[in-house]
């Protein structure tokens, strides 16, 4: 006997009809858990108080800091000229595979939570525990890093070690002022900031081009001195054998890099 499929599709319990007594076969299960997401997903769009323009400073000036202002002169000190480059440009390589297979997954299937989720959703639960307990040791210790990298910024102009502990307390109270005041504040505040830190890095690069070309009160023209004395790979002082000592030392700015390249997720937080 053939059935009019009309009725069959008559016959059939609709989606929106069900109730938590109803028996779901799991394509309905599936169904109702996918709208269940999309009702969670769209009650968190009217929580972003961020606009483009903060959100844009926040992913340029989120990886400038004590990295660039106190790590730099260390790795090129460490790894000599080339050294440093080619770290730097290693580990951007990795920054950048990773950061563009994020935002792949984002693109793909959007969730709820952060690349934690991803590694539980497309590797394994475990490694997303992992991946999240990492991610929360890591800006731990990084906000004492850049607080106590701030006060030796200032320490150049004022060495008094009693004034520390004052830069650091106004450090720390002015952090828990910004994040009390939301995330529109704290937009706003970033905004400010990063414009006044990429000021400051082209400021800087200037007065260095300024000072190598002998611009300086001394006349003393530097050019590519330090590529002969040391020589583009330094050594970090680690082993007797000069080989090795410039390996080691490329080693350690490799570490050095991994720390400067630290926080450029933060724009997709």
């Amino acid at each position: 006997m053939i059935q009019d499929p009309e009725a069959q599709t008559q016959d059939r319990p609709r989606l929106e009809t069900l109730t938590i007594g109803d028996r779901r076969t799991p394509q309905q299960g599936n169904l109702l858990k996918q709208r269940h997401v999309q009702m969670r997903v769209s009650s968190y769009r009217d929580l972003r108080c961020l606009t483009f323009p903060p959100s844009h400073r926040i992913a340029i000036a989120g990886t400038l800091g004590t990295g660039l202002f106190l790590g730099s002169g260390e790795a090129i000190q460490g790894a000599g000229p080339i050294g440093a480059l080619i770290a730097y440009v290693l580990v951007s390589t990795v920054a950048f595979a990773s950061l563009s297979a994020v935002g792949e997954m984002t693109c793909f299937a959007p969730i709820i939570g952060t690349f934690p989720h991803y590694a539980s959703r497309w590797v394994d639960p475990a490694l997303g525990f992992a991946a999240g307990w990492n991610y929360f040791y890591t800006n731990a210790i990084t906000l004492p890093v850049e607080i106590s990298g701030a006060q030796l910024l200032i320490g150049y102009w004022d060495p008094n070690p009693d004034h520390q502990w004052i830069y650091i307390f106004v450090f720390c109270l002015s952090i828990c002022l910004i994040n009390v005041f939301g995330v529109r504040r704290y937009g706003e505040v970033e905004f400010v900031f990063g414009f006044i830190k990429l000021a400051m890095i082209i400021i800087l690069i200037v007065i260095g081009l300024v000072i190598d070309l002998g611009g300086a009160p001394n006349h003393d023209r530097l050019g590519f001195r330090y590529w002969k004395n040391p020589g583009p790979f330094a050594g970090a002082g680690l082993a007797s054998n000069r080989d090795l000592d410039q390996f080691l030392g490329f080693l350690s700015v490799i570490v050095q890099a991994a720390f400067s390249f630290q926080g450029m997720e933060i724009a997709a937080m």
